[in-house]
C-alpha cells in the first residue's frame, strides 16, 4: 500500500509540474515542444489513473481482511 501511495505521490507531482511548464511555454514554446509536453503529459495522467485505481484496490483489500 505505501508503494502505490508514493507513487499516486510521484504521479500527481509530475501532472503539476507538466501543468505548470506547458502554461508557461503555451506563448513561448514552438509546436513540437508543446507536442512533447502535452504527450508526456497524457502518459502521466494515465499512469495517475492507473496508480489510484491500484491503490483503491488494495485499500478495499485491506478493509476486507479486517
Amino acid at each position: 500500500m505505501k508503494e502505490a501511495d508514493k507513487e499516486v505521490v510521484r504521479l500527481g507531482r509530475r501532472r503539476v509540474k507538466l501543468e505548470e511548464d506547458l502554461a508557461d511555454k503555451a506563448a513561448t514554446a514552438d509546436h513540437a515542444e508543446l507536442t512533447a509536453l502535452g504527450t508526456e503529459l497524457n502518459e502521466v495522467l494515465a499512469g495517475l489513473a492507473a496508480a489510484e485505481e491500484r491503490w483503491l484496490a488494495l485499500a478495499e483489500e485491506a478493509e476486507a481482511a479486517r
